[in-house]
């Protein structure tokens, strides 16, 4: 199903650039990593969770025989793919693969971050029977179109791009790993009255201006969270990770 959806948004933006002349065309990325990555789960990319774990001190989990392979882009080559379609109108109207002429097994990937973060351990594991039925075996990209047409191909290596990820992330664990101050934030019932009602009243009525990205009430919701936390700048998000009872032996929470 995500194979699907992904084609249909490639069509749907390039029927608009044929059709309607409106500038479109269509990157396809690989596995995608940097700093600012998803680290919750795996739903982005595996290497998340494996960060979190190894920060965690839990083993790196490698499913299978581990010599399936991959390729990354480091999160500043992808930025600077979108940059150069954007602005370059021989783009137009095309599907282009982003991808690594760097690619590696995951079996060797995993020891490479244990030896990049100077600790932690991974461990050969079966695939969970869910995963055997969706697991794509080798997937690396042949990025050869944009990198004629374009000039665009990845500068950052995977070993540079980890050692930075692993470097800022760690240095970010205790967001990472749900400060307890950001926990109760969130704690309504251990808020005074007064300020519950308060900040019900600001939620309300950014639902009830129908913007909940953007917007002058979006916008104000941030600025008087930021001013109440001592910061310079808030931003509002889906949803913050907290820890999970297993993590830190209190009950789950989800920060809005």
């Amino acid at each position: 199903m995500n194979g699907i959806n992904k084609l249909a948004g490639e069509w749907y933006h390039l029927l608009y650039n044929n059709v309607y002349g409106i500038r479109a065309c269509a990157l396809r990325l690989t596995n995608t990593y940097g700093p600012g990555m998803r680290v919750k789960d795996a739903r982005q990319t595996f290497l998340g969770i494996w960060i979190r774990n190894l920060i965690e001190g839990k083993p790196l989990l490698v499913f299978g025989d581990g010599l399936q392979l991959r390729d990354f882009n480091y999160v500043d080559d992808v930025v600077e793919a979108f940059l150069i379609a954007a602005l370059d109108p021989k783009a137009d109207g095309e599907v282009y693969n982003l991808g690594s002429s760097e690619y590696v097994n995951l079996k060797d990937l995993a020891s490479m971050m244990v030896e990049l973060f100077k600790g932690g351990t991974f461990q050969i594991v079966p695939f969970p029977p869910e995963r055997k039925a969706i697991d794509i075996g080798d997937y690396y990209s042949d990025f050869a179109k944009i990198k004629d047409g374009l000039g665009w191909a990845p500068r950052v290596s995977l070993r540079e791009g980890l050692k930075r990820s692993l470097e800022i992330l760690f240095s970010a664990r205790k967001t990472l790993l749900g400060a307890r101050s950001m926990i109760l934030m969130n704690d309504f019932k251990a808020e005074p009255e007064e300020l519950v009602r308060k900040e019900l009243v600001a939620v309300e009525r950014v639902i009830r201006s129908g913007w909940y990205i953007l917007g002058n009430e979006v916008k104000a919701f941030e600025s008087d969270w930021a001013a109440r936390c001592g910061a310079k700048h808030a931003i509002a998000s889906e949803t913050a990770w907290m820890p999970s009872r297993s993590d830190s032996g209190a009950s789950d929470r989800q920060g809005r």
